[in-house]
């Protein structure tokens, strides 16, 4: 039971990055702004948190990364490809 909550949490917070992410780029016609804002928040979390979190947190912190960098991934190729949201 627990393992179903962490693994529901961790799927939400992916999809919460990504589309936090997307719109971020799509709004501020920049790739590389939900790399940034991730990156902040990454730093600001490990700073409050000083490391210490366990092993299923920690998951969740990389899922969620790996969501803000997609986002900035998907929207570069996107703007790439010319799609009239992203560039």
């Amino acid at each position: 039971m627990v393992f179903a909550y962490w693994f529901l949490f961790g799927v939400l917070i992916f999809i919460a990055t990504f589309g936090v992410g997307c719109a971020v780029n799509m709004f501020s016609k920049r790739w590389w702004l939900s790399l940034a804002l991730g990156g902040a928040g990454a730093v600001w979390l490990l700073a409050v948190a000083g490391g210490r979190m366990v092993w299923p947190e920690w998951i969740v912190f990389a899922v969620g990364c790996a969501g803000a960098g997609l986002a900035a991934w998907a929207v570069y190729v996107l703007r790439k490809r010319g799609y009239p949201l992203f560039s």
